[in-house]
């Protein structure tokens, strides 16, 4: 959701609960406010996550806003959540991988449900404070798209190849691996998901690991499954085939997203043996020829000056279903 100084918006959040009441909250209220009815109101340029949680069913959902000065154009995007689809340990293709280094191990993504209760949860095994991770619009846990932004700027300060277009930030997700081996973390996404637009290739992706310190450090591509490592990630299509970086990524195809992270290595938050924590953005570079606007959004259905957010319950009852 984008806002102009002095402008308001309304966010509606629904729930299947009969009469079932909402509390509002905005993470920067200097940034933009919102009232008892979700009607927003811009103050100043900056972020702020508009959250609101269920009296019932106890769970957050998010939109993130972007308060914007047309006098000061901000270089950086705002990062917008996405929710790609988990992969179990069972159906990762790198199963079917030749060559993989032995000490690679597929592992079962877990993305949790807002609650206040995983919140807190997530933020003790990671070391971090609770205000370090924010709801999405779906219901998950995700990085502050404050500390996501500023984490992506200094990469970008660091490396002037990095120039996006869009900023995705990937749900947080965790996983039980054997100690001391690199998870295999799969996910299924669309090309919109990650970002792409017409004619991006996979060399315009740069995959960000969010540090504590609110810093960045890249992950570095491999095409070949005998490059699976620590600190690498590589991209299939629906053939199970790994794109090569000249490859170019269509907004409508479905592509698996495979992240290599090492228990109690550099990219692990969680201290814990055979556990692994993983907050990453991806930055998505404007591709070189000319091309339509990228596909990634505020994680906010907008209508005409309002946006919804999604249902809170269904998406903790599928889960919990499974």
């Amino acid at each position: 959701m984008k806002l102009q100084l002095g402008k308001s918006d309304t966010v509606k959040a629904a729930t299947p609960v009969v009469g079932e009441t909402v509390t509002w909250k905005s993470s920067d209220t200097a940034v933009a406010a919102v009232d008892d009815a979700g009607k927003v109101t811009a103050h100043k340029a900056g972020i702020a996550v508009i959250s609101a949680t269920g009296s019932v069913t106890k769970t957050t959902a998010g939109c993130t806003v972007t308060v914007e000065d047309p006098a000061a154009p901000d270089p950086v995007p705002t990062p917008a959540p996405v929710t790609p689809t988990a992969v179990t340990e069972k159906d990762n293709p790198v199963t079917k991988d030749k060559d993989v280094p032995a000490d690679v191990k597929p592992a079962t993504p877990v993305i949790k449900p807002a609650t206040e209760e995983n919140t807190k949860a997530l933020a003790a095994s990671a070391d971090v404070p609770v205000k370090f991770f924010t709801a999405t619009a779906d219901g998950n846990i995700t990085v502050d798209p404050v500390i996501a932004k500023k984490t992506v700027a200094s990469v970008m300060s660091d490396d002037a190849a990095v120039a996006p277009k869009t900023i995705v930030t990937l749900p947080i997700i965790t996983a039980t691996i054997s100690d001391g081996k690199v998870a295999a973390l799969a996910m299924k996404t669309t090309g919109a998901q990650l970002g792409a637009a017409a004619n991006n290739i996979v060399s315009d992706i740069t995959l960000i690991k969010i540090l504590k310190d609110e810093t960045g450090a890249k992950f570095g591509y491999t095409a070949e499954p005998a490059g699976y490592a620590d600190q690498s990630f590589t991209l299939k299509n629906a053939d199970g085939n790994n794109l090569a970086f000249t490859d170019k990524i269509d907004p409508a195809a479905t592509y698996t997203l495979i992240l290599f992270v090492k228990d109690n290595g550099e990219f692990d938050y969680d201290n814990t043996t055979g556990s692994v924590i993983d907050p990453v953005a991806m930055a998505m570079n404007e591709a070189k020829a000319p091309k339509p606007s990228g596909g990634s959004s505020s994680g906010c259905s907008a209508g005409v000056g309002v946006l919804a957010l999604l249902a809170l319950l269904p998406l903790a009852a599928a889960r919990r279903k499974k």
